[in-house]
């Protein structure tokens, strides 16, 4: 009934631009820049993620991320440790859309929690410092279930947005719980899901079990669960197409 609905209408371009895929375009799969940039443009997409990996001006990330640019699509990089945010952006200019804090990991030679505050604080100087031309939005860290995390104080003065990530099968539940997660440390800032699949996977079951029909109407529902919960931007991973009706 009328007097039963609440939901709030918002506009077409939020949900459009809420559509987020990751790519590789330093991968082998990835070399046909002009096939890769077509599949996108025939999604919609608009916007596009993928990890810095020491980027050169003539690479072919590079390449492929200002192609894509041109073609009205931007992208969003996860910085390594040692990746320099500033050669970045003047390798790829506007094509580059914003920059993720790197990953604490706990691993052996990767980047601990601890190391997660300094990096985040350091990146805010250094874009703060860029001119307004190229200032960049900062996003994340991805902080679930590492080490130390007790010790993070809040970082929402030095972010842009907070960065969730959902294990498969996103549900309706573990949105709410990395929603969750994320506004301990990211509070009141706009959140990103960076990395997110979902599958409609019986107990048991094997995602090969999945039909293509299947799975285009279970990644719909994947971003429009999460625009419905409030997410500006999720990122399914990933856009790679071999032939197999799995990928």
């Amino acid at each position: 009934r009328a007097q039963a609905i609440t939901e709030v209408a918002r506009p077409t371009t939020d949900l459009l631009d809420s559509f987020g895929v990751n790519v590789r375009f330093s991968a082998a799969e990835y070399a046909d820049i002009n096939k890769v940039l077509g599949d996108l443009a025939s999604l919609g997409m608009r916007h596009t993620r993928d990890d810095a990996g020491q980027i050169s001006p003539t690479s072919q990330k590079a390449i492929g991320i200002k192609e894509a640019a041109r073609r009205g699509i931007r992208t969003q990089l996860l910085l390594g440790r040692n990746d320099s945010v500033e050669d970045l952006s003047l390798a790829l200019g506007s094509a580059l859309e914003a920059v993720e804090v790197p990953w604490p990991r706990e691993a052996p030679g990767d980047f601990m929690t601890s190391e997660v505050l300094a990096k985040t604080k350091a990146l805010r100087a250094t874009i703060d410092g860029f001119p307004t031309s190229r200032r960049l939005p900062l996003i994340g860290p991805l902080l679930i279930n590492q080490k130390g995390l007790d010790d993070i104080p809040r970082l929402d003065s030095f972010l842009d947005g907070g960065a969730t990530w959902y294990p498969r099968p996103a549900t309706a539940q573990s949105i709410s719980d990395q929603m969750t997660k994320a506004r301990k440390w990211a509070p009141g800032l706009p959140l990103v899901n960076v990395f997110g699949q979902h599958y409609p996977v019986k107990p048991g079951g094997s995602e090969r079990d999945v039909t293509p029909a299947q799975q285009a109407r279970y990644v719909l529902r994947f971003y429009l669960e999460q625009f419905h919960a409030g997410i500006v931007r999720a990122y399914y991973s990933q856009l790679y197409d071999a032939g197999d009706p799995f990928s």
